[in-house]
């Protein structure tokens, strides 16, 4: 009796774990199967790569804006006129005519060098302004041009000669910047200094150069 009761015993054990094994199998596979129909009905979110910036446009370039003259003055200097206004403005608004009737030649001045572009008002020699100018080649200061002419007159060699700031000899004219301008003058002449330019375009006026 002792053996078929140990016997028994055996096999109440092995029933108890082929069941408990048995059990065990079942409940995997049953969960198994419902995470995996889980995760087929819910698939996990891909996760997508951040975008990389797009890089900003480079501004637009502004079209350079035409050189303008400032408004008119009433009067002006020639320190003045070179606060005012730049070298490459002024010469901007230069007109440029041929000359009406062919001179001689000038043979101490023919380098190309008429308007000089300096920060200092020149001033002309003492023989060389007015009446007793002599030679082929005049200077005139804008001071007394501004004295001898009438608001919007224009001012020519022949012009000058009449108001006797020039010789009657003299075939090519300079206009210097010494003195004050107070009216809008056109002005035609060979040459000009930087400042005398500025300061008839800073009046209102006018600036003609014969070539």
């Amino acid at each position: 009796m002792g053996i078929v009761a140990i016997i028994v015993g055996l096999v109440d054990v092995l029933t108890v774990v082929a069941i408990s094994a048995f059990a065990a199998s079942v409940l995997i596979d049953f969960f198994g199967k419902k995470k995996a129909k889980r995760a087929q009905e819910d698939p996990e979110p891909v996760i997508q790569p951040e975008p990389k910036p797009e890089p900003e446009p480079e501004p637009e370039s502004k079209p350079e804006e035409d050189p303008q003259l400032p408004a008119p003055v009433e009067h002006i200097n020639a320190i003045e006129a070179d606060e005012m206004l730049s070298d490459e403005v002024a010469l901007a608004f230069v007109i440029e005519e041929d000359e009406d009737e062919p001179q001689e030649e000038d043979d101490d001045d023919e380098d190309g060098t008429d308007a000089v572009l300096t920060s200092k008002p020149e001033t002309a020699p003492v023989a060389a302004v007015g009446p007793k100018t002599e030679g082929k080649r005049g200077f005139v200061n804008i001071g007394d041009i501004d004295e001898a002419f009438q608001a919007n007159d224009h001012v020519t060699l022949e012009a000058l000669k009449q108001k006797g700031l020039v010789s009657k000899k003299i075939k090519r004219i300079k206009i210097l910047a010494d003195g004050e301008l107070t009216k809008p003058l056109s002005v035609k002449a060979h040459s000009y200094s930087i400042q005398a330019i500025k300061m008839i375009q800073l009046t209102g006026g006018t600036v003609i150069k014969i070539r």
